[in-house]
């Protein structure tokens, strides 16, 4: 019985739902006290992404001559983020802060998450804009890609949640709840102050438009797993025939991009491809078929055992030769085949017996075709050579205890009879092999002399011809 083995492997970590990813997510975890601003290098586990964050903490809060910035929504830490359009040097500026944390372990695409922040504007950093000429945002990234970001000037980033700035009060603190889908496999996390669309316009662009955010309290929770991902694959055809070759396709429900195939007993034994052709068998037998499939960050790995049948071409040779033998003689015909054999007269098996002249032809076939051979029979009309033995002795001592004939021809219609000295037929046959005992109605004959005549028909110069024969023959006791 065939049966499939499937093996499946993710070489990416994974969080139970319900908890929070971020580690520090209130910003209260520091290695030192900050001592003026753009000090976020002492927050745990957050760094800078783009410009230098403010870090407050230990009662720290930047001086100012209008009240104090960095105010916590709760608990002694939060960050502040300066976004400002245009940059106080040039009016064509941009300039927004941001900073970043390592995921605690790849995102698997498929996986849905709740982010929470607390945001508000800071009173001290200037008037709200009355248009978002910037955005609040989280921005998912994989750190092998390298983002880099201009320190003045908007960026090619475009974060997956945005919270508008208009949407944030001044001096109060609003939670912000957003549904975030992974679509590729994320390990970095940036939160800051990304351009949008309306950055650069007229408007905008305004001296004194800068804003100070303050931030506190992120959490980022997983509320689903991703979905569950059905592998398979296909085969065009899994019986085949040596020298088929057939094709191989990914079923799969995942957008995989890269394949790699081990066909066992093929070809050509690997491939790369979602589809692969031209997959040839040279040798009959049964075979796995394994794909690797992945998927950004996932990999995955099915293996069919004994997915491929291969079957022999039928082979036949009939390996009997071609002597002619004499009229009517028993000629045995052989074959060598790898399936059950058929004869054009119906017989089935490896072997067959004839006495006929005439071409004999043996056939092998499975499901992959049919194939025969045949072989052509002679006879000569070979030249009869009887001999009648003068003697015998049936006293059961295991030599000679029988009267028979001895022929090298096939001999046709032949009549024997033994007599005895007075003319009565005392054995009589039909059968060329046929032996007499010594015996006339069950008891034994008297030593003597007999007489055997033998009538058959027998060839001699390529004639069939009619003979007769006589011997005397002495019964010994």
């Amino acid at each position: 019985m065939k049966f499939i083995r499937i093996l499946l492997f993710l070489c990416i970590g994974t969080q139970a739902v319900g908890q929070n990813l971020l580690g520090n997510p209130g910003f209260e975890l520091y290695s030192q006290c900050p001592v003026y601003q753009s000090q976020i290098r002492f927050c745990a586990q957050w760094d800078s992404a783009i410009g230098t964050a403010d870090f407050y903490t230990c009662g720290y809060y930047a001086p100012s001559t209008i009240g104090p910035y960095g105010i916590p929504a709760s608990g002694n830490g939060c960050i502040g983020l300066v976004a400002s359009p245009p940059y106080t040097l040039n009016p064509t500026y941009w300039y927004g802060e941001a900073i970043s944390t390592d995921l605690p372990s790849t995102l698997v695409p498929g996986e849905k998450f709740e982010l929470k922040i607390d945001a508000m504007i800071n009173p001290m950093g200037g008037p709200c804009p009355s248009i978002d000429c910037y955005s609040l945002g989280f921005l998912f990234v994989k750190k092998s890609n390298q983002i880099s970001f201009p320190v003045f000037g908007c960026s090619n980033a475009n974060p997956q949640i945005k919270i508008g700035i208009n949407e944030l009060q001044s001096g109060n603190y609003q939670t912000f709840t957003r549904s975030f889908i992974a679509d590729s496999c994320y390990d970095r996390l940036i939160i800051g102050m990304f351009c949008n669309g309306n950055t650069s316009s007229t408007a905008c662009m305004q001296i004194g438009q800068m804003a100070y955010i303050d931030i506190d309290n992120v959490s980022m929770i997983k509320t689903q797993n991703a979905p569950t991902v059905n592998e398979g694959f296909a085969g065009s055809n899994l019986k085949i025939c040596v020298g088929d070759c057939i094709s191989f396709s990914d079923t799969g429900s995942s957008a995989n991009y890269k394949w790699q195939w081990k066909f066992e007993g093929a070809d050509n034994i690997n491939g790369s491809q979602k589809t692969e052709s031209s997959i040839c068998y040279s040798t009959s037998g049964t075979f796995d078929v394994e794909l690797i499939t992945t998927r950004e960050c996932r990999t995955d790995t099915l293996a069919k055992h004994n997915y491929i049948d291969v079957s022999e071409l039928p082979f036949i040779e009939i390996t009997t030769d071609t002597t002619p033998l004499c009229t009517g003689e028993l000629k045995t015909l052989f074959t060598q085949s790898n399936t059950p054999v058929m004869w054009g007269n119906g017989e089935i098996g490896s072997i067959r017996i004839v006495n006929k002249e005439g071409l004999y032809i043996a056939q092998s076939n499975n499901q992959c075709g049919t194939i025969s051979d045949s072989i052509l029979v002679e006879y000569d009309k070979c030249d009869c050579n009887v001999y009648l033995p003068n003697s015998f002795s049936p006293n059961d001592d295991q030599t000679n205890d029988f009267y028979s004939i001895y022929y090298d021809c096939v001999i046709e219609s032949p009549s024997l009879i033994i007599a005895n000295r007075w003319g009565e037929i005392i054995y009589k046959s039909d059968n060329i092999d046929c032996k007499w005992d010594g015996q006339y109605k069950g008891a034994a004959c008297d030593e003597g002399i007999y007489v055997a005549a033998l009538k058959y028909k027998g060839y001699s110069n390529g004639l069939l011809k009619q003979f007769s024969t006589k011997q005397t023959v002495t019964l010994i006791r």
